[in-house]
C-alpha cells in the first residue's frame, strides 16, 4: 500500500506539472497577441504625440494590419490553434481586437497625418523600379502609376514568394488553405522590410518606432517559443504544422536580428534614440 501511494503521488505530481506546463505554454500565445496590440498602441501614441507620420513606413503598417486581418479570419476557417487548457474566447477576442486596432491605426495615420507621410523615404524596392523606368531616381512618386508601382512592388514579392513557399512547404494542405497559409506567412515575414529600409536610410530611429519594431519581434519570439515547447506540454498531440511554424517564426526573427542587436545595445546604454551604423562605420 505504501509503495502504491507513493507511485500514485508521483503520477499526480507529474499530472500537475503537465497541466501547469500547458497553461504556461498556451499563455505564450496570449502574450504574443498582447505584444502585437502593444506595438500598434505605441504607434498610435507616437502619431498623437508628434502629429506626424515622419519616419513611419505606411507600407509596413498596412502590410502588418493585413496580416492581423488574415490571422483573425483563420478562426472561422477552423485553422487557428485551439487551446486545450485555457478558454478559447480570449484568443478570438485578442485576434479580432488586433485586426480592428491595426486597421484603425492605418486609417488614422492616412486621414489625420497623410500630408506628413515621407513617401520619398518609404522607398523599399524603389531602386529596382527606377532601373526599369517605373520610378524616378529621387524615389519621389510623381503620378498614380509611380505610386501604384511602389506600393505594388511589395505585394508582387509576396505573391511570387507565396507560390514558391507553397511548392516546398512541408505538409501543405489543399490549394486554398495551403495558399492562405503561405500568403500569411510570407506577408508576416517581409512586412517589416520597408520600415527597416527606412531605418537604415535615416540611421536614426526614434524611441517610439524602435519600440514598435521591438514589440513585433517580441510577438514572434513568444510565438516561436510556443511551437518549440509544445511537445513538452502535449507530447501525444503535437500539431502537424509545427515544423512550418518554427521555420516561419525563426525566419521572422532572423530578419529582425540585426536591428534588435542595436536596439538592445542602445537600451543597455540608457539611450532612447537608436543610432544605426553607416557602412563606413563597419569593419
Amino acid at each position: 500500500p505504501g509503495s502504491l501511494c507513493r507511485r500514485w503521488g508521483h503520477v499526480c505530481l507529474a499530472a500537475r506539472a503537465i497541466i501547469a506546463m500547458q497553461v504556461l505554454l498556451e499563455s505564450l500565445i496570449l502574450a504574443s497577441d498582447v505584444a502585437t496590440l502593444g506595438s500598434f498602441v505605441v504607434l498610435c501614441h507616437k502619431l498623437r504625440q508628434t502629429s506626424t507620420c515622419a519616419g513611419i513606413s505606411l507600407q509596413t503598417v498596412l502590410c502588418l494590419a493585413l496580416t492581423r486581418a488574415l490571422h483573425a479570419t483563420s478562426h472561422w476557417m477552423g485553422m487557428h490553434y485551439r487551446p486545450r487548457s485555457l478558454p478559447d474566447f480570449p484568443y478570438k477576442a485578442m485576434d479580432y481586437l488586433n485586426a480592428v486596432v491595426s486597421l484603425g491605426v492605418v486609417v488614422y495615420a492616412v486621414t489625420s497625418f497623410g500630408p506628413s507621410y515621407e513617401a520619398q523615404k518609404d522607398s523599399f524596392g524603389g531602386k529596382l523600379l527606377a532601373k526599369v523606368g517605373l520610378m524616378d531616381l529621387d524615389m519621389k512618386p510623381r503620378n498614380p502609376v509611380q505610386q501604384g508601382s511602389k506600393w505594388g512592388f511589395l505585394y508582387v514579392i509576396i505573391v511570387v514568394l507565396s507560390f514558391a513557399w507553397y511548392s516546398v512547404r512541408p505538409g501543405t494542405y489543399a490549394f486554398n488553405t495551403g495558399m492562405f497559409c503561405c500568403v500569411y506567412e510570407v506577408m508576416t515575414a517581409i512586412a517589416l522590410l520597408p520600415q527597416l529600409w527606412m531605418f537604415w536610410t535615416d540611421k536614426k530611429v526614434s524611441s517610439a518606432l524602435a519600440n514598435f519594431v521591438a514589440l513585433t519581434a517580441l510577438n514572434r519570439f513568444f510565438t516561436l517559443s510556443f511551437w518549440v515547447l509544445i511537445p513538452w506540454a502535449f507530447p501525444w498531440a503535437t500539431p502537424s504544422n509545427r515544423t512550418n511554424q518554427m521555420i516561419s517564426e525563426a525566419g521572422n526573427l532572423l530578419i529582425l536580428a540585426d536591428f534588435m542587436y542595436y536596439y538592445i545595445q542602445a537600451r543597455l546604454q540608457g539611450k532612447t534614440e537608436i543610432v544605426l551604423p553607416s557602412h563606413s562605420d563597419e569593419v
